[in-house]
């Protein structure tokens, strides 16, 4: 696997999800497989020897046997990283066969390796030894280390990245050869990226420095740029009112573009009409799913279904429409994006009225597009309701990775939005938090709490199920037609049934749920890559009077059940896990004068 994988395209998340989807799930996180042979002459005497695919559980066995070990301990400090893991079988002249476990960590305190053996069927450390002189391949976690300071300092990779380039990293050897030199034992990788046939220009090569986290080179190329296709729709309501009775309308324009290797649907601006006179007020900018997230239990499986599997949207047919509800369904975009008009239920409901027009109920636009990456399938829907509120929901389908049905194979899946609610002029809204606060101390009595978010900087916050907290988002000029006038806003509402907190390298984002940075960075870099987020905002700018970004997660877990599966046994090719939802809603307040659609 080692040759496939030494040739093969690798970008900053191929090395963790695609290598391990392969593996039909047993890979480890930060694990280099690779299929090299490793001769320990002198050890035992050794007749005859061949390599094996090391087992999920020898796997395990082995990186807890390691890294519990004192020694382990003492030599290395917690900046290292296991770069390869393999198996080999040796046969002695007796004919006792022994089964071992050769592993290579690469220390960056001083750039060396640690080689540790281990028998596996004593479960003993034969080995523990540091070698200054031997540079292990490159690990999964360090090509994405690479890619991502590449990507975040140099546009023009950033730019051919966004359009699906091949990418592939190599280890350079170091040109610094006295010990004394305080770039002795740096890790140099160089990046290469080379534009496919959805774009066109010249190859891109970039050295970074990994123990320095610096950019050593880089080309400067122009820009690579695409269009992505676009489509727009306006829809007045209620839908089958005469002209002179619409009252409310949404003019939505959408398209399908590119988030790292997956192609997603987003929404590039959307109007809202809150009364038949009245104008139309952009309410969003760019929205966006920009990462689906899916830990297993078992700490090795990581995959960024999105960035890093990715996959072409999928083109949908009629028979992936359901009967027609309000309306007929329609295609656009290649047939990668389904629109439909759908009943909501009631709106309102007001029993003093007499009469038929007592109830409203609330009519629907659904704007939905499927993403498959690897055994999953991620529908995204994006829903326009009738009185201005908006859901943005993702679900997950598949058949299962594996046939385990033990908690190993238990997972999250975690929808990652990056939204711009625009409310006329982005750069004119502020951003608050609005609480529920009891306490003993309130007694039987209970408040509401509104404070602007982190203080009016940029930052991240832990959603609290029993604070009912929300993210409100105000215009600060934009007002409605109520007497008095009030400013218009939206408050963002979880749809979730937990939280997700996570504690793998480079998963430090997880530990909040709702976060605001600025666009872009100081140096002008645009900011949309959901894990970089503890990075955007760490400098804590003000978001007072900017056209801030608003990020969201919302979890949804899958723990296999007899459901997944065929009726005999767990063969995961005979059944597929059923669909589950989660997102957020936005919900208006004083946008519109009145209640909506109201007698």
């Amino acid at each position: 696997m080692d040759t496939r994988w030494e040739t093969a395209k690798v970008d900053r998340q191929i090395a963790l999800s695609q290598i391990f989807r392969m593996l039909n799930g047993s890979g480890l996180q930060h694990v280099w497989l690779t299929a090299s042979i490793v001769m320990l002459a002198g050890i035992f005497p050794v007749q005859a020897q061949e390599r094996f695919a090391l087992s999920f559980d020898d796997r395990k066995s082995v990186i807890s046997l390691v890294e519990s070990s004192v020694d382990y301990q003492t030599i290395l400090s917690t900046r290292r990283v296991l770069c390869e893991l393999s198996g080999v079988r040796t046969t002695t002249p007796s004919g006792r066969v022994i089964r071992q476990a050769i592993g290579y960590y690469f220390e960056y305190r001083d750039g060396s390796a640690i080689r540790a053996v281990v028998d596996l069927d004593s479960k003993k450390i034969l080995e523990l030894a540091k070698l200054e002189a031997y540079c292990p391949p490159l690990a999964p976690e360090e090509r994405i280390k690479a890619l991502d300071l590449a990507i975040s300092k140099i546009p023009e990779v950033r730019a051919l990245y966004d359009q699906g380039a091949d990418v592939q990293s190599e280890m350079m050897p170091s040109v610094v050869s006295d010990k004394q030199d305080q770039r002795f034992g740096h890790r140099i990788v160089r990046i290469i990226l080379r534009p496919t046939d959805r774009g066109s220009g010249e190859v891109l090569a970039v050295t970074i420095d990994l123990t320095s986290n610096s950019l050593v080179s880089g080309g400067n190329l122009r820009n690579h740029t695409r269009s992505d296709p676009s489509a727009t729709i306006e829809q007045l309501f209620p839908l089958n009112a005469a002209s002179s009775e619409e009252r409310t309308g949404w003019r939505i324009t959408f398209g399908t573009t590119k988030q790292g290797r997956g192609e997603i649907l987003i929404i590039q601006k959307a109007f809202f009409k809150r009364s038949k006179d009245g104008p139309w007020i952009q309410m969003l900018g760019d929205c966006r799913l920009a990462e689906m997230f899916v830990p297993y239990n078992n700490g090795f499986n990581r995959y960024y279904d999105i960035t890093g599997v990715g996959g072409t949207l999928i083109r949908l047919a009629e028979k992936d429409f359901g009967p027609a509800c309000l309306t007929p369904g329609r295609l656009y975009l290649d047939d990668k994006v389904a629109f439909e008009m759908h009943d909501g239920h009631n709106l309102w409901m007001d029993h003093y009225i007499a009469g038929p027009n007592r109830s409203r109920r609330v009519e629907e636009i659904h704007l939905w597009s499927v993403m498959p990456a690897g055994n999953y399938a991620y529908p995204m829907l994006y829903v326009f309701r009738s009185d201005g509120s908006v859901g943005l929901y993702a679900s997950a389908t598949a058949h299962n990775l594996t046939n385990d049905t033990s908690d190993d194979a238990t997972h999250l899946h975690m929808g990652c939005w990056r939204l711009n609610i625009t409310l006329g002029d982005p750069t004119m809204t502020r951003i608050e938090t609005v609480r529920f606060e009891s306490s003993l101390n309130l007694g039987a009595k209970a408040k509401t709490v509104i404070a602007p978010f982190n203080g009016g900087k940029e930052g991240g916050i832990a959603w609290k199920p029993e604070e009912f907290l929300r993210l409100r988002i105000t215009s600060t000029f934009a007002v409605n037609d109520h007497d008095p006038p009030n400013y218009i806003a939206y408050e963002l509402v979880p749809v979730r049934l937990g939280n997700g907190r996570t504690f793998g390298v480079g998963e430090e984002w997880t530990g909040n749920d709702l976060w605001v940075s600025l666009p872009t960075s100081s140096s002008g870099a645009i900011q949309d890559r959901y894990r970089e987020l503890p990075r955007y905002v760490a400098n804590s700018r003000s978001i007072d009077s900017h056209a801030a970004v608003i990020w969201c997660q919302s979890a949804l877990v899958h723990r296999p059940r007899d459901e997944d599966f065929g009726k005999v046994g767990y063969d995961r090719e005979n059944g597929v896990a059923l669909t589950s939802w989660t997102g957020f809603e936005l919900k208006p307040r004083n946008a519109a004068d009145k209640t909506p659609l109201y007698p």
